[in-house]
């Protein structure tokens, strides 16, 4: 149930494509008003990582993150995965390494670090950098695969002013030819059956205690446990460039930055969860998103609304998908109209950018909106003919106290969708100054 890859399907929801580009490098500025945010609340009830000198110790991060970090590629569901703390992870396929799971990770390759640093805008010189990236050396990797690692890596520079978590996400050969270690999933997928097909995925995320007494509960206000609030999720965020390759083609190219967020319900885990009843839901906010043979976004209608999918890797966990609109404006779900949830900050990013901030709003009515969608998806009718009971059959008795929903983890995350991933290289980097999720009344 940890964050793991969300089956896009090459475009988190199909559609015929409008407008035209000649692709390739798509890292053109992206030049907008400054948007203002709300001031950001401390203290007891919040979660607020930013990035800063108090980051390079192992005291520091682990009291920042609420726990130890883990790395790996292609995790497997583990104590190390699913307990508190930074949990920084790789998905894609590794040709010499078949079954390989909780692949380890080393500091990578100094040409994959320096070609990162460029493009997630981050400098890579620090007194202190925490680097991961997927190594070779790990047990199912043959012996031409143990030498390889890479291309993608992550890693924190730890500097109040200049640093950052840095992300870079690569599928295809490196500029000079040679192959890392991870590539995108073929069309088998990643489990054998088509799911995340021709993706490739990196992500950092920031797991929670969510059953402890100190866990964070978005829809309950900070200076009343009795008021009622909206869940409210912060990010500053940068893309310095995004590679989607300059040869023609036909095939579906696309490269995309995301926040994740998911929440659970207490007390239906409590009284019991299963495949068919996860007790949790995750919102994926689309902050970056690049499309080779796309320059005018505001044409392409599935990118316009919201929608809800289950995701197979996850156990079927229903994910709530959509863009990020301008400060002030709602997304809905596209099959009822419903709102799923609102901005206050900058909108979805198309060119390079830096210091941008994401503001998302999900209000408790929204919240049970989005439960309506997902049990009606389930029952086979629509969100205003699903009863309390079956609500409570799918979330539990407390489905609509606020009190009762957790917040389990937040990410950032980068895919790759690129089928053509043996020949063609496809990349993106980019950043993260600052995440936060809290109540806000």
């Amino acid at each position: 149930m940890a964050a793991a890859l969300s089956a896009c399907g090459g475009g988190g929801g199909g559609g015929s494509d409008t407008g035209t580009d000649p692709g390739g490098n798509v890292d053109q500025p992206q030049g907008s008003t400054p948007v203002t945010i709300d001031a950001l609340a401390s203290g007891a009830g919040v979660f607020h990582f930013k990035v800063g000198a108090s980051l390079a110790s192992d005291t520091g991060l682990k009291g920042a993150v609420g726990g130890s970090t883990y790395a790996a590629w292609n995790p497997a569901s583990s104590s190390k995965l699913l307990s508190a703390g930074l949990k920084v992870t790789f998905f894609g396929k590794a040709g010499g390494c078949p079954g390989t799971r909780d692949g380890v990770v080393d500091a990578g390759e100094a040409r994959d670090l320096g070609v990162a640093a460029a493009a997630a805008s981050i400098s890579s010189s620090a007194s202190t950098l925490w680097r991961w990236a997927p190594s070779g050396q790990s047990t199912g990797c043959n012996s031409a695969s143990k030498v390889l690692s890479g291309p993608s890596i992550t890693y924190l520079n730890p500097t109040d002013s200049t640093g950052g978590l840095a992300m870079y996400t690569h599928a295809g050969p490196r500029s000079d030819g040679s192959s890392g270690l991870v590539n995108a999933y073929g069309a088998e997928g990643q489990d054998g059956k088509g799911s995340n097909a021709h993706i490739i995925g990196t992500f950092s995320a920031f797991r929670q205690a969510w059953n402890s007494s100190s866990a964070i509960k978005p829809w309950v206000g900070l200076k009343s446990t009795a008021q009622q609030a909206s869940a409210r999720v912060v990010a500053t965020l940068g893309v310095g460039a995004a590679d989607l390759g300059t040869d023609v083609t036909s095939q579906t190219i696309q490269a995309k930055q995301q926040i994740s967020t998911s929440f659970i319900n207490t007390q239906c885990m409590a009284e019991g969860y299963s495949a068919k009843r996860p007790c949790q839901l995750q919102y994926l906010f689309n902050t970056a998103i690049y499309r080779y043979g796309v320059s005018d976004w505001s044409s392409v209608g599935w990118f316009q609304e919201g929608g809800v999918w289950f995701d197979p890797m996850q156990g079927g966990v229903p994910v709530i998908d959509g863009p990020v609109k301008a400060s002030g404006q709602t997304v809905v779900d596209a099959s009822s109209g419903l709102a799923l949830f609102s901005s206050k900050g900058d909108a979805t990013q198309h060119g390079s950018f830096n210091g941008k901030t994401f503001d998302l709003r999900i209000s408790f009515t929204q919240l049970q909106n989005v439960l309506r969608v997902i049990s009606g998806r389930k029952a086979g009718v629509a969100p205003a003919d699903v009863t309390d009971e079956q609500l409570v059959a799918d979330w539990g008795t407390r489905w609509n106290d606020p009190s009762a929903w957790a917040l389990l983890n937040s990410a950032i995350g980068q895919e790759i969708y690129n089928p053509e991933s043996e020949q063609r290289a496809v990349s993106i980097g980019g950043n993260l100054k600052q995440l936060y999720v809290a109540p806000q009344s």
